[in-house]
């Protein structure tokens, strides 16, 4: 990992003079009233890209709007001189290790990514509302941090691809970060450098001047692992969360640490009463994820083989509260499942309704529970793995006060009063997840649809790929377990209901064995073409998305990018073999 050493923001004369030099530090205003963590905190994380490369360059400024592969084909259709920029991004749409992916591709020797307040939805300056503390428009001082690494290729340590990173591991030289330097910077040295861009600006077609310079070596993380053992030893229910925040992070990640420390008190009481799961429960406080997952990927890469014979589900929390919108995503055989459980639990600010009811109504598929692409700790577990993983929270509406995300605003200060006063939406998180949990870990059989997630692979290719055949992969309900056995007088005296019980229990582990089988019988262990460390032939996080999901992620590459014929059906066999696999498994 890296930390930041020196950074330069400039536009340059002709003859190199300095005609501005950006403050690169955020600048909380003082004051009682104000938010005083901000104000104490404000270059506690100086703002940075993790993982950013080393670089003095000076070239001329290229508008690429969100940056994604669109935009940057747009600009080479268009003839825009990218050899030699240094390409201004708006953050959006992709995520941000993407943009400087696409930029270095292209030529550019630099990048640069700001918040635009055009994103911030209608609570802006320019609608009358005052900006952060004094009101919930954005502080035009507000940087968002975060990592440069290229998600979709591979997470973790970027020098150990697939394998665990111990301090004396032998390392390679990480092919999923950039080569060109870059630099966050703020709404208001945004306006600065979109003079360069206007006609007719004093600043019009002047130089751009981006220094960077990062401390990269081998730093030591912690993740920390409690378990709560259960009847059965060989079947774990896994829930995580990380801690690690860019500055305050009273939202990501503290408000979801917070709503899973509510469920752990909530184990604890229940365990003094005498409770015991009928699975084992692990849960997870991962560290290093903002710098690209680190803490989790590094885990499972280590505890592989365990994972695959013992981990039945993932419930990851990453940020439980940003926002008034809540949203889940999750494998499709997880999706009743979720549903289900946030009927059980009240609406977080209205009596009369579920938790359900606030959720995303613009979710991916028409049950209301999004795919999982990637941008958090569940990446290893559902891509690698195969384990059926969720991930849930409340995000900002447009109608809400702007998330400062990875600033220093994203504070306690801000969450009291604009994020969640009351916390009542930490309280309705906590108790979903909880739920969660329990179900999973005490449900004879485990609550997957396999049915449900057959339907979805068909709308899929659809919704993709019209002209194809749907692939139907049979119907199924299916599990495992080590059970320890009572010993209670009961049966000793009634040795008929100790055979009958013990046959029931030999059926359920054989109806759990083919369910657990299921998700990772889309494991291929060739993984995705240029980006093998994802081995999910059914979803992936999306090659020019970064956290947004793409469904059957070999095939619609072949066909998006590649146009291979000959590719995609090569995809295309390989998903009819691991269905027909699947399909044995299933019958036997």
């Amino acid at each position: 990992m890296n930390t930041p050493l020196e950074r330069a923001l400039q536009i340059l004369e002709d003859d190199n003079s300095v005609l501005w030099d950006a403050d690169l530090k955020e600048h909380a205003p003082e004051g009682d009233d104000k938010d005083q963590d901000a104000v104490k905190y404000a270059d506690a994380v100086p703002t940075f890209h993790g993982l950013s490369a080393n670089g003095d360059v000076t070239g001329h400024l290229v508008d690429g709007n969100y940056c994604s592969k669109d935009d940057y084909d747009k600009l080479v259709a268009d003839g825009a001189p990218l050899k030699g920029s240094i390409v201004l991004c708006r953050y959006g749409g992709i995520v941000r290790g993407l943009k400087i992916k696409g930029g270095q591709e292209n030529g550019a020797i630099g990048t640069l990514i700001y918040s635009d307040p055009r994103d911030d939805g209608t609570v802006t300056v320019d609608e009358g509302f005052a900006p952060y503390p004094d009101g919930p428009a954005r502080n035009p001082t507000s940087v968002q941090r975060g990592s440069v690494q290229f998600l979709s290729i591979y997470p973790g340590d970027p020098t150990t691809p697939g394998y665990p990173s111990y301090e004396n591991t032998t390392r390679t030289e990480g092919t999923n970060i950039p080569s060109i330097p870059s630099l966050p910077v703020s709404w208001e040295n945004a306006k600065q450098l979109l003079q360069v861009l206007q006609d007719g600006s004093p600043l019009q077609g002047k130089r751009v001047r981006l220094f960077n310079s990062v401390d990269t070596r081998v730093i030591p993380i912690w993740n920390v692992v409690g378990v709560i053992p259960g009847y059965i030893k060989n079947e774990v229910v896994v829930a995580g969360n990380h801690r690690d925040a860019w500055v305050l992070g009273a939202v990501d990640p503290s408000s979801g640490t917070v709503s899973i420390h509510e469920v752990i008190r909530g184990f604890g009481h229940l365990m003094k009463k005498g409770w015991k799961p009928l699975r084992t429960i692990v849960i997870a406080s991962w560290d290093a994820e903002e710098y690209g997952l680190i803490g989790s990927t590094e885990w499972g890469e280590d505890f592989a083989d365990w994972i695959d014979q013992h981990v039945v589900a993932y419930f990851n929390l990453d940020s439980s509260v940003g926002g008034s919108k809540f949203g889940t995503s999750g494998s499709p055989l997880l999706a009743h499942f979720i549903r289900d459980t946030a009927q059980d639990i009240p609406h977080p600010t209205d009596a009369n309704r579920t938790l359900w009811d606030a959720r995303n109504d613009e979710a991916a598929d028409n049950l209301g529970v999004s795919p999982l692409g990637s941008g958090s700790d569940y990446t290893v577990f559902l891509q690698r793995s195969g384990v059926p993983s969720t991930n849930e929270g409340f995000s900002p509406a447009s109608h809400d006060p702007v998330y400062h995300y990875h600033s220093v605003y994203d504070s306690e200060t801000w969450q009291e009063k604009y994020g969640d006063p009351g916390f009542s939406r930490h309280i309705a998180v906590a108790q979903h997840l909880g739920i969660q949990i329990m179900r999973m870990a005490n449900a004879p059989v485990l609550p997957f649809n396999t049915t449900y997630y057959t339907v979805q692979l068909e709308g899929y290719l659809d919704t993709e790929f019209s002209n194809m055949p749907p692939f139907h992969a049979p119907d199924s309900n299916t599990a495992d377990g080590e059970v320890h056995r009572p010993t209670t007088p009961d049966f000793e005296r009634h040795k008929r209901w100790r055979k009958a019980l013990f046959r029931a229990i030999h059926r359920v582990r054989v109806v759990n064995d083919k369910l657990r089988s299921f998700e990772p019988g889309f494991i291929s262990e060739g993984g995705i073409k240029d980006r093998e460390w994802f081995k999910h032939l059914g979803v992936a996080p999306g090659k020019w998305l970064g956290y947004g999901a793409t469904t059957l992620p070999g095939l619609t590459e072949a066909i998006v990018f590649d146009q291979d014929k000959d590719a995609a059906n090569h995809e295309a066999q390989r998903l009819v073999d691991l269905l027909d696999n699947m399909a044995a498994k299933l019958k036997a």
